[in-house]
């Protein structure tokens, strides 16, 4: 362990069904996630724009109003689609991570909304991300009951620096190997409005399935999150 990952941090390393992860463990302050209202810009797996900015365009031409990323109504964790949202079993069982050629360190970190685990995605350097690995996502979550429809996407967000974030969450359909079957949304973090307390947030997700799992991925040049509780329900707005 200690030749992997250094003497500071503690490693975990699992097998599952082809996918060896050396995962490292942090730990950190935890606490409940928040709301506050969030302007943000995604772009969905139809290439349609859900964000943009709060100006007039050429010509007079205006532009769409910012986002909200924050949900209307709170909804509460559950493990109604995925295994396990929460990152609280062992990597295998209900998640795990990925083989994946996107640059990122994934960490297991002992601090969480919900549960005791949450994962951080830093954009320190990560020797085993190579070009030819198979998959674009950094972890997946597995589905217990496949979406039917179109649902949201809520889940809890931490802001780890002490600088605003440069980067983007990806959100995908993946297969059982964590290979990426279509993206479904990809979202600038610095236009999340994270804090460094927990924040819950919501995307409205295209339709997709019946797949078999969600992956996720943190890009960019300069970051420093740590994600959890994911869960799937109505609407971030209903109208």
């Amino acid at each position: 362990m200690r030749g992997r990952c250094g003497s500071a941090i503690a490693c975990l390393c699992v097998a599952c069904g082809g996918h060896a992860a050396w995962l490292e463990t942090s730990s950190g302050a935890g606490g409940g996630a928040s709301a506050e209202r969030a302007g943000a810009g995604s772009t969905n797996s139809a290439g349609a724009s859900q964000g943009g900015v709060n100006a007039g365009g050429v010509g007079g031409a205006s532009t769409p109003p910012p986002p909200n990323y924050v949900p209307d109504q709170a909804v509460r964790f559950d493990q109604a689609y995925f295994e396990d949202g929460s990152f609280e079993g062992n990597q295998g069982f209900g998640w795990d991570t990925c083989h994946s050629r996107t640059p990122a360190v994934v960490s297991s970190r002992e601090s969480a909304p919900e549960g005791m685990r949450s994962l951080e995605f830093s954009s320190a350097a990560c020797e085993y991300c190579k070009d030819d690995n198979p998959s674009a996502s950094q972890a997946y979550l597995w589905f217990k009951q496949q979406p039917s429809s179109a649902l949201s996407l809520y889940f809890d967000v931490l802001n780890l620096s002490n600088s605003p974030p440069l980067g983007e969450l990806r959100l995908e359909s993946s297969d059982s190997q964590c290979e990426t079957l279509r993206p479904l949304v990809t979202i600038a973090l610095s236009n999340l409005a994270l804090q460094p307390t927990w924040q819950t947030r919501c995307v409205d997700l295209p339709p997709f399935g019946p797949d078999f799992a969600l992956g996720v991925a943190v890009a960019g040049t300069a970051f420093d999150v740590a994600l959890d509780a994911f869960r799937l329900g109505p609407p971030c707005h209903p109208r």
